[in-house]
């Protein structure tokens, strides 16, 4: 639900106020099974890698793992904004805009399911509902508490607590945005704007994160047992079903891996400016160039958590004592510590459409960094998987965003094309019906290649990761990245990075980057009038008109056979496309 807002005018003031109010509601109640199949039960145990057959494992019934998903779950989340602004006519040449705006939420209340998770600035297990659930032995079905249902009894139960609020979660009331903004007319052709403003993000991110704790321990809307490894005893399909089919939670919460969010999160908010000065060099033609920048905090820092939080030599057991939280396991973890930056210098060249032709032509230069791109970091781009090296250190994992495209020019124009009644040329006879009413039509954009972040295999620093996919580290720099040709083949200087022992890379975040992309659209429009209220328009269209192949990006895990190498073209590449239409407007 959304309230308009209201005004009133008053000497050289324009006030207004008004605010929104959203109810976010999010509802699953899905049972979901599946069964996959795999070379191992069918293969030879002296010749496991190069014997067996899935299709023959799923004939027999006999499967690699048996995964049930249970969400049984009603949640909402309601959110306030709020706000106030006067616009001041100060004189005839100063306008001056100022307002504050605020934007609160509250608690995801769990109408139907329950919230539990980690804390981790405590190291406690938080249930959720306000109330213990009984004991296993008594109530048979999660949630349950294993045992006599007293947790002091259960594996380092004295970690395992209610949360305080009954949804888990704690709501952030701190959401105050002051804004500024000016417009100052210097002089009759050159116009000064300038604004800042405190932005709040109240939605983004939240029902994902929320989402990660439900159905967990002493719940278990999730399970994933495995079953006929090599030389183990054979389960078919349908005792897997019999023993997952309802399962009950594990002895304690600790030791599987997750995904879970601070019960404390804040919403990120982010300070942005701008100031422009803009010039009319013609009655047509107008001239802009301005700064651009953002200073964002509370950004979410995601990565695996609970490792040693130092690198270093060590037994498998010495390194559990080096965690932060000995009886738990490495797991995902996100807390709001994260950090960005942009800065720009943007430029625009905007004349309007006279005389049968309009063009824009706008320039980019632009800087971004963060410390991780996006939440849960979707927007890590190229090499994403390990952009936070030292999960302890965000700092140490500052660099270019995922996103950073440092040049970025575009290109628009609109010609009539001069031939026909009412233009310069063969404005009359039969070729001025021909050749009369072409529009031809442009957008082109040539920017700056994506950043490539590199990295290597394993758990080299000896951190006690227990994510196998998770490659964390960065290699080492131990030679010149850009020296030697740039090809398909070899796109930066392989032979420039070697894998880290006991350590952690020394590489920055995002140091490379893919070639630059190019992108040009040409289209050709003709339009013929029928009568006074009718006409017919052919719309002739090439995407991607000079067929640019635009170079994607090279393999960035070192050790791969094809590290360094392009084996793939550019996002959104394609090759050239006609497209042909016609129109008919009445």
């Amino acid at each position: 639900m959304v309230s308009e807002g209201v005004s009133w005018i008053t000497g050289n003031h324009n006030i207004k106020f008004g605010g929104m109010y959203i109810g976010q509601e999010r509802d699953a109640l899905t049972t979901q099974h599946s069964v996959p199949f795999n070379n191992a039960q069918t293969a030879d145990p002296l010749n496991p890698g190069t014997t067996g057959n899935s299709v023959a494992s799923a004939l027999l019934g006999f499967p690699a793992q048996y995964t049930i998903r249970n969400q049984n779950y009603n949640v909402t989340w309601p959110t306030l904004g709020l706000y106030v602004q006067d616009e001041w006519k100060a004189s005839s040449r100063l306008t001056v805009n100022i307002g504050l705006r605020y934007d609160t939420y509250w608690v995801g209340r769990m109408n139907r399911g329950m919230q539990n998770g980690f804390d981790w600035d405590t190291g406690d297990w938080l249930i959720g509902g306000g109330v213990l659930p009984g004991p296993c032995s008594q109530v048979g079905i999660a949630p349950c508490i294993p045992g006599s249902g007293n947790l002091a009894d259960l594996p380092n139960g004295q970690h395992i607590r209610l949360a305080n609020d009954p949804n888990m979660y704690e709501p952030a009331h701190d959401g105050y945005q002051p804004r500024v903004g000016v417009a100052w007319r210097l002089r009759d052709t050159t116009v000064l704007r300038a604004g800042y403003g405190v932005n709040y993000d109240s939605l983004t991110g939240v029902m994902q994160g929320f989402q990660q704790s439900i159905g967990t321990w002493p719940d278990k809307q999730f399970a994933q047992p495995a079953y006929n490894a090599i030389g183990e005893p054979l389960t078919s399909v349908g005792r897997a079903n019999q023993l997952g089919g309802a399962p009950l939670p594990d002895p304690s919460p600790f030791g599987s891996a997750g995904w879970y969010a601070n019960p404390r999160t804040k919403p990120a908010y982010s300070h942005q400016w701008n100031v422009e000065i803009q010039e009319q060099l013609k009655n047509n033609l107008t001239f802009s160039i301005a700064y651009v920048g953002s200073r964002t905090k509370r950004l979410e820092h995601n990565g695996a958590a609970n490792t040693a939080t130092t690198s270093g030599p060590g037994s498998p057991e010495e390194v559990r004592q080096r965690r932060p939280y000995p009886y738990q396991t490495t797991m995902f973890y996100g807390n709001f510590n994260g950090q960005g930056w942009y800065d720009s210098l943007q430029m625009k060249l905007n004349r309007r459409f006279t005389n049968g032709f309009q063009a824009l032509i706008s320039y980019t230069w632009s800087k971004s960094l963060d410390t991780q791109s996006g939440w849960f970091g979707a927007e890590n781009g190229i090499g994403g998987s390990s952009a936070v090296q030292n999960y302890y250190e965000p700092l140490d994992n500052k660099g270019p965003s995922g996103y950073n495209i440092p040049h970025f020019v575009s290109i628009a124009a609109v010609w009539e094309l001069p031939f026909g009644p009412g233009k310069s040329l063969l404005s009359s006879g039969p070729m001025s019906q021909v050749l009369g009413g072409w529009q031809l039509n442009t957008i082109a954009q040539f920017r700056s290649g994506q950043p490539a972040n590199l990295s290597v295999t394993g758990d080299v620093a000896n951190i006690g990761n227990e994510v196998a996919w998770w490659n964390y580290a960065r290699p080492n720099l131990v030679g010149d990245p850009y020296s030697g040709a740039q090809t398909e083949a070899r796109w930066f200087n392989t032979g420039a990075f070697d894998t880290p022992i006991l350590a952690y890379g020394d590489v920055g975040k995002n140091v490379l980057y893919t070639p630059a992309v190019q992108n040009i659209d040409i289209s050709l429009f003709k339009r013929v009038r029928i009568g006074e209220d009718y006409s017919v328009e052919l719309r002739i269209e090439t995407f991607n008109a000079f067929n640019i192949q635009n170079l994607g990006a090279p393999n960035t895990v070192l050790g791969n056979p094809n590290f360094g190498r392009i084996a793939s073209l550019a996002g959104g590449t394609r090759p050239r496309v006609f497209q042909f239409g016609l129109k008919f407007i009445f």
